[in-house]
Formats: C-alpha cells, sequence, structure tokens
C-alpha cells in the first residue's frame, strides 16, 4: 500500500512544439503521434511541478521550439526534477548555446524558493535520444540530493532515476532485508547513480557499484 497513488511522478517531460498561433507549446505527444499537444494537468505528475507549467509556457512563448522535420529551431524540451524533500531542479534541452536574452527567458523561473538549479543539456544530434551528453548550471546547482533513504545520493532531471520516491524507499530497505549483513563485498551491477549501493553500505565490509555511463 502507497500513501500517494497520485502525483508520485518525480520527473516529467514537455516536449516544445510550434503553436498554430506561431507561439511556444510545451505538451505531450499524442498517443502513437508526434503531435504536441496541452496537457493542461496531469493526475500522477505532483502539483509543485505542475504548477511550473503554465510559467514556463508564458516565458518561454517567444523561444524558437524545435521544429524535427527541417532541423531548425532551439528548444526541444524542458525536464523537471522533484527530490522527496519537494526540491525542483529544471532542465531545458536545447540545440546550442542560447544567446542572452533567450538565457535571461530560460532563467525566469530562478526566483521560485523550489527551484534550486538550472540546467542546460546540449542536443545537437538526431533520432529518438532525448538529450545529449552537454549538460551545465545556468542557475544554482547541476544535481539535487535524494533523500528516501539514509544515505543521500545526487540525481538530475535527464539521467535515470526512480520515479517513484515511496516506492523506491521501500524496495531499496526490501532489498537490504534480502541480502542480510556480515558480508565481505557485494557488488552492485548496473548500479546507475547508486542508490542500492548505498543502501546496501552496512551490508557488508565492503560495496563496490559498477556502471558504464559517466553522467550517472
Amino acid at each position: 500500500t502507497v500513501s500517494r497513488p497520485l502525483a508520485y511522478r518525480s520527473k516529467t517531460k514537455w516536449v516544445a512544439s510550434a503553436h498554430p498561433s506561431g507561439r511556444l507549446l510545451l505538451g505531450g505527444y499524442r498517443h502513437r503521434s508526434h503531435e504536441v499537444v496541452h496537457l493542461g494537468t496531469c493526475p500522477v505528475t505532483p502539483p509543485e511541478i505542475m504548477a511550473l507549467y503554465t510559467p514556463l509556457q508564458e516565458s518561454l512563448s517567444m523561444v524558437a521550439p524545435y521544429d524535427e522535420t527541417n532541423r531548425s529551431g532551439l528548444l526541444r524540451s524542458v525536464f523537471v526534477k522533484r527530490v522527496s524533500s519537494g526540491e525542483l531542479l529544471i532542465t531545458f534541452v536545447v540545440t546550442e548555446r542560447p544567446d542572452e536574452r533567450t538565457l535571461r527567458q530560460l532563467l525566469s523561473l530562478s526566483d521560485s524558493e523550489a527551484v534550486k538549479g538550472i540546467t542546460l543539456n546540449i542536443h545537437k544530434g538526431e533520432g529518438n535520444v532525448l538529450t545529449g551528453a552537454e549538460e551545465y548550471a545556468i542557475y544554482g546547482i547541476s544535481h539535487l540530493m535524494e533523500r528516501d533513504h539514509p544515505l543521500p545520493y545526487p540525481v538530475n532531471a535527464t539521467a535515470f532515476s526512480q520515479i517513484n520516491s515511496e516506492i523506491a524507499r521501500t524496495v531499496y530497505s526490501r532489498i537490504g532485508e534480502l541480502v542480510g549483513t556480515g558480508h565481505k563485498l557485494i557488488l552492485d551491477l548496473y548500479a546507475g547513480n547508486g542508490p542500492i549501493a548505498l543502501a546496501l553500505a552496512h551490508n557488508a565490509d565492503e560495496v563496490i557499484a559498477v556502471e558504464r555511463s559517466e553522467a550517472a
């Protein structure tokens, strides 16, 4: 049983597209298409994240959205990550470094108390890959600390992390129970950013996390 069956999704992505009026539209893809539709609201997304939707839509209204048909435009998508403490991180996925005027628009939500960092992810490639390899902060911090178990670990908005922090906390605790204590060595393979390895820190003399992704 979970205490939060709705509004649990700790990360969301809004795709940028051109509205028929010519202004930028943030939303999601219609089922089995690349047509972007206005979301309005989403019952599985926390209200703290949804509260950013309209302000972002308004502040970015004149930013050129990326057009995958002619490979033009700047803004591909916006990622928002929320950790269990309520802190937020916003990442703009763009095709190139923006000019100063556009940068000021991207920073429009930096005065929000919950927003602890804003980052840019540079994605110049084509295909179904959602993000690029280069990412850096333009305001605040580039990662948040998730504290869903005793040893916190860093997360950002674009890399993989568990969507439901309550379920993740339960799963990590159960893994610890099943593994037991008193081991000399534990290997956590495909460790990502390390939450399971950290959860098992007291179950063995040594815990090694193995991960290929440099970003993780």
